[in-house]
């Protein structure tokens, strides 16, 4: 009952895609092919389509893509160049502590500090 309720309620995208031929989403074939046979003592039979048909089906998650905007690509790039160095391997706690890489920080954090939410599409 508590599976049938559930996907009969708002359901994601993915999970209003049929897992069989039947028109059964794919957890309550899993549930039919798996877990019930297990469980048979206790009388339960398989979900058929007509208990769970009325559903509503959610939509989507909205994607929000990072790092589009000039500055925030220019912030990225300078996250990277403080992590990698041009050899491709990440810098040691050694190299950190350095004049070089100390000030190439402290460009970043100012650069970091200027940037404004308002710098980006708000779509």
């Amino acid at each position: 009952m508590y599976l049938v309720a559930n996907v009969r309620e708002t359901r994601c995208p993915e999970m209003t895609q049929n897992g069989s031929d039947d028109g059964l989403p794919s957890v309550i074939v899993a549930f039919n092919k798996e877990l019930l046979p297990s469980i048979r003592k206790v009388q339960i039979n398989p979900i058929k389509l007509d208990e769970i048909q009325d559903f509503r089906a959610a939509s989507g998650p909205v994607a929000h893509p990072y790092w589009q905007s000039p500055p925030s690509r220019e912030l990225l790039a300078g996250c990277q160049k403080l992590r990698v160095g041009a050899t491709g391997a990440a810098f040691t706690s050694e190299q950190r502590k350095g004049f070089s890489w100390t000030a190439q920080l402290t460009d970043y954090l100012a650069q970091l500090e200027s940037w404004q939410p308002g710098n980006e599409d708000a779509s």
